[in-house]
């Protein structure tokens, strides 16, 4: 008697599976209208210090990088009151943008070629202007010099080289 109804409901659920496998293939899906849209700028220009969005840069962007916390790192040059500008920006949302003390630090006016964050330290950043390169251990206040000499320096006068990437 017990093997009967072990047999009935193997055969009894055998034939369930059967039957929804059957009925949820044969409905096909339908595939969605290929449309796209544009997405929509923000209306409001980003004020000094709060970078929401500016149509006014120029240049850019240029180098990205993101940081083990998620800070995102990019260079642009951008129009102030009429004034090109140069500045190294971070962000911890992609919203609001934050000037770092980059180019206060340094001597150096040229363009930021690379930006390479530490996988160890999100406040660690190393940036390079193809000729040398400058490191922050606070995210951004405080910019050095990795070496004493440039690379122009390194290679007896020769300006035909430039550094194109920085890795740490």
């Amino acid at each position: 008697m017990k093997s009967k109804i072990l047999r009935l409901m193997a055969v009894g659920l055998t034939l369930v599976m059967v039957l929804s496998l059957t009925i949820v293939m044969g409905i096909p899906a339908a595939a969605g209208e290929n449309e796209w849209t544009s997405p929509a700028q923000p209306a409001k220009e980003g004020s000094s210090g709060d970078w929401l969005w500016d149509s006014t840069i120029t240049d850019g962007p240029g180098p990205l990088a993101m940081a083990i916390d998620g800070t995102l790192w990019v260079y642009a040059t951008v129009v102030i009151d009429g004034d090109t500008e140069a500045h190294l920006f971070s962000s911890s949302d992609g919203r609001e943008w934050d000037k770092s003390d980059y180019f206060k630090d340094i001597e150096s006016d040229t363009a930021v070629v690379d930006i390479a964050v530490s996988s160890l330290d999100a406040d660690t950043l190393y940036v390079t202007d193809g000729n040398l390169v400058y490191y922050t251990k606070d995210g951004g206040d405080k910019w050095e010099e990795v070496g004493d000499a440039s690379l122009i320096d390194a290679l007896d006068g020769d300006d035909t080289e430039f550094i194109t990437s920085v890795d740490v």
